[in-house]
């Protein structure tokens, strides 16, 4: 079921938040757009503020946000 809008008075939307290594948000980007994940625009992220290549924001097939999120110290 999509999500709805606007939430009802004092509900909390669920916050998917899937941890990739640093080496692999390409490639763990094309797994879940090949699954069915929509990319969806980062517009006023200030996490990392126009870094798309360690936060980048989707939406699975039914409109449920999830964020993949390059985490840890890249392998050297």
């Amino acid at each position: 079921m999509p999500p709805s809008w606007p939430l009802p008075e004092g509900s909390e939307p669920s916050h998917l938040q899937i941890l990739v290594t640093p080496e692999t948000p390409d490639q763990a980007e094309r797994e879940a757009v090949a699954r069915g994940a929509r990319p969806v625009a980062a517009e006023g992220d200030t996490f990392h503020t126009g870094s798309r290549t360690t936060r980048r924001r989707y939406a699975d097939p039914a409109g449920h946000a999830f964020v993949l999120a390059a985490f840890g110290v890249p392998a050297g």
